[in-house]
């Protein structure tokens, strides 16, 4: 299992070193423009609207799950923060 797992870890790092920049649009004119004209692009277009609106629904479904695990985070932190006061001032 060991081997598979950094088989894995092998392939993707070779996979992000072996890629390129995105180049999105390329050809039409859009080198060196600014960054509100880029802005403008992705927030004129319906279907970018769509992906921005599908993005923003998927976090909302997620945010409870998300908001849960980082209070469990967080009350471990301060058991473990208590413990140690307390082996401390032993």
């Amino acid at each position: 299992m060991k081997f598979i797992s950094s088989l894995r870890g092998a392939a993707a790092a070779a996979l992000v070193l072996a890629a390129g920049a995105a180049t999105a649009h390329t050809g039409h004119g859009h080198d060196g423009l600014s960054f509100m004209h880029g802005l403008r692009h992705a927030l004129g277009e319906p279907d970018h609207l769509l992906m921005l609106a599908f993005g923003f629904g998927l976090t909302s479904l997620a945010a409870p799950r998300v908001w849960a695990a980082g209070r469990r985070a967080l009350r471990l932190l301060r058991e473990r923060l208590a413990l140690r006061r307390a082996a401390a001032s032993r």
